[in-house]
């Protein structure tokens, strides 16, 4: 893989998708609409494939992020459990 420069506010848009996910996978945020959230998922899961094909694009960075949002949502539900117990 070439070294390209990082461009873009991808990243972050992905860092709140991992975020979106790790809350509902903690069950903190609810789901009224299944069918839209599986759409959702789609949606992000379709984004990642085509970035890794695409020339131009970081898949690397765009699925690091997501994962990242994804931990700091666990981090950020966990100290707030550990707080709330004190």
């Amino acid at each position: 893989m070439k070294d390209l420069p990082t461009v873009g506010s991808s990243a972050m848009v992905y860092t709140m998708f991992g975020l979106l996910l790790g809350l509902v996978v903690n069950k903190t945020v609810r789901i009224y609409n299944r069918n839209r959230f599986i759409l959702l998922v789609t949606g992000i899961l379709l984004s990642l494939i085509i970035s890794q094909f695409k020339e131009n694009s970081n898949f690397d960075l765009h699925l690091d992020t997501l994962l990242l949002g994804f931990i700091i949502s666990a981090i950020a539900l966990n100290r707030k459990k550990i707080n709330s117990t004190k």
